[in-house]
């Protein structure tokens, strides 16, 4: 009762989906179906709320009110801090009441799961999978400054080309001028 989960599979003698528990950490089990309204053991049926309450279940880790996700960390749980990359984000709903006992959720759940959110300074690439990535430990912007990293996320120039090492750069470019200064290889 009060997991989050996933359709992994399909039944034909009972003409109904097989249920998994939900974790936010691959695409394929980030899908949600809904929040579970009962405790369901392996083989029987129940219930899955998309849209509605899901009341009498621990919630004394969240406030009401808070939007909750699909946790990364751990299959079929919630929490209230959208997952980064790389992994996936699922709105589950909200908390309707903070309680160890009596506590109640609104599912409200999306069916499309997103990405993870992106790390300050991150540069959005498509990844060989198709879908945007980010890596901000080889390729940040720093947009206070107006500095881009390549291979180091602590721009000391204009542009910053580094080996992968902050503070080791191979390449850096000041200005509008094209200085260039090498370090390194």
């Amino acid at each position: 009762k009060g997991k989050a989960t996933y359709v992994n599979g399909f039944d034909i003698p009972t003409n109904l989906p097989t249920i998994g528990l939900a974790k936010a950490d691959s695409l394929a089990t980030s899908k949600g179906l809904g929040i579970t309204k009962q405790n369901i053991a392996s083989g029987d049926t129940g219930y899955v709320a998309i849209m509605g309450n899901v009341e009498d279940i621990d919630t004394s880790a969240f406030t009401s009110g808070d939007e909750i996700y699909l946790s990364a960390a751990t299959a079929g749980e919630f929490t209230s801090i959208r997952p980064t990359q790389p992994n996936y984000t699922l709105v589950l709903g909200r908390i309707l009441k903070s309680d160890a006992t009596t506590g109640a959720v609104l599912a409200l759940v999306s069916s499309m799961s997103k990405f993870g959110g992106y790390t300050t300074g991150a540069v959005a690439f498509g990844g060989s999978d198709g879908f945007i990535k980010e890596d901000s430990t080889n390729l940040s912007w720093n947009n206070t400054t107006k500095r881009l990293g390549i291979g180091d996320n602590t721009p000391t120039a204009t542009l910053t080309v580094g080996n992968g090492t902050p503070g080791s750069s191979l390449l850096q470019i000041f200005g509008a001028t094209g200085n260039v200064t090498t370090a390194g290889n």
